[in-house]
């Protein structure tokens, strides 16, 4: 009776307590024992399982930011910061920012080979043509998604207008001017907006303001060399207007507004949800882009159609007999593909801790490239001597460590 009476007991009162002697009943106790260390075991389990389960939330700030993407809301998109939650790590981006800087100056290189009876609005949209057909084909090698969402699509609209204010103030005012004024502003920009206007934190910001301060030094002084000299020269350089020229400072107000959109271009991406904030965010500036280019040149070859002499002379045509395929397309369609791999590499620093203030500064720091382009590739101010070429070099060199200290310093 005993017997049954602490078995009926134990599992009321735990395993751990119900004591049955051996010696009583063998069976019995050995049964007790056996329910004894079941229990056990369920407990322990169940008490595993718990802790796993929790352990993520406990120690998440542990967890790098580039393996934490999966674990926000897709609908609070607030939960989602700068620092956190980013599609790709900091060696990632700093590689996308070394190379948006090189392919960058590449690109602002095109519109001078360029044949000037092209017009405008075709070649745009040959850049067009190379900018989606190349996005097109590096987002499946890469491995991304081919995602289109609103905050790409204003970025492209603002990239249109930042191209359009580009190639017109190069046009007018030549590629040097331009590259005094565009580069410097839009890095200026691009960093304080991200930093001051929308508050992403740097590492330092003080010290990334010093680096950003030397990339405009080094552009400007490198401009300014160029300037000076051909005052001394009294040599009139087709590229570069003078004073009394009337389209001297409408290109300078271009310059400006190209300035002020490419520092915005990539802004949009901050507000973009967290499923979507990865290198796909270009397909819908390159579609963007594309699409209303198109829509240009058709526009422009309708009001071609209509358009009527005015006197003995007939008025000049928009697109018509200005497309010029075969010294322009081409050169149109390397432009497109360099800013498609551009704006890729660009948004892998911007997804990621470099950030899209320091990527946007880092982009626009390729300005520098454009003085030497100007300078010793297509000879805009002439042969220049070895001392001269010295100090221009040295000039543009300086960007350098405003470079280095913007991507020590300003990621996130």
């Amino acid at each position: 009776m005993f017997t049954v009476f602490v078995l009926l007991c134990a599992p009321l009162t735990g395993a751990e307590d119900a004591c049955v002697p051996d010696d009583i009943d063998g069976t019995c106790g050995s049964l007790n024992l056996i329910q004894r260390q079941g229990q056990y075991r369920l407990k322990t389990s169940v008490t595993k399982v718990q802790t796993n389960f929790h352990a993520p939330t406990e120690t998440s700030e542990n967890v790098p930011a580039s393996k934490q993407t999966h674990g926000y809301s897709l609908v609070d998109k607030e939960a989602r910061t700068d620092s956190d939650g980013d599609a790709y790590d900091t060696r990632t981006g700093l590689i996308g920012c070394v190379l948006a800087f090189i392919t960058y100056g590449f690109f602002l290189a095109c519109p001078k080979l360029v044949k000037p009876t092209t017009s405008g609005v075709v070649y745009q949209f040959y850049v067009g043509l190379g900018l989606i057909v190349s996005t097109l084909i590096a987002l499946p090698i890469l491995g991304e998604p081919l995602v289109l969402t609103w905050c790409s699509v204003l970025s492209g609209l603002i990239l249109v207008c930042c191209l359009v204010c580009t190639l017109a103030s190069i046009w007018t005012i030549g590629l040097t001017w331009f590259s005094q004024i565009q580069p410097p502003l839009a890095a200026i920009v691009g960093f304080c907006f991200c930093h001051f206007i929308l508050k992403v934190a740097a590492k330092n910001m003080m010290v990334a303001c010093v680096g950003l301060l030397l990339i405009c030094i080094g552009i400007v002084c490198a401009n300014n060399l160029i300037y000076y000299r051909n005052l001394e020269a009294k040599s009139e350089v087709k590229s570069s207007p003078q004073f009394t020229s009337p389209n001297l400072g409408f290109g300078v107000i271009l310059a400006l507004a190209a300035g002020v959109l490419g520092g915005l271009i990539f802004a949009p991406s901050h507000f973009v949800a967290a499923q979507y904030a990865n290198a796909s965010f270009c397909l819908g500036i390159s579609s963007t882009f594309a699409v209303l280019c198109a829509c240009s040149v058709v526009v422009c070859a309708i009001k071609d159609q209509f358009a009527k002499p005015s006197g003995a002379e007939a008025r000049k045509m928009l697109v018509s007999g200005r497309f010029d395929v075969a010294e322009s397309l081409p050169i149109g369609l390397l432009q497109g593909v360099l800013l498609g791999l551009c704006n890729i590499f660009t948004l892998y620093g911007c997804f990621s801790p470099v950030g899209v203030g320091v990527t946007t500064a880092v982009r626009n720091s390729a300005g520098c490239a454009t003085v030497l382009w100007g300078a010793f590739v297509f000879k805009e101010y002439g042969d220049l001597d070895c001392l001269f070429s010295t100090k221009l070099l040295l000039a543009v060199v300086l960007v350098i460590p405003g470079v280095v200290l913007l991507l020590a310093y300003g990621i996130s």
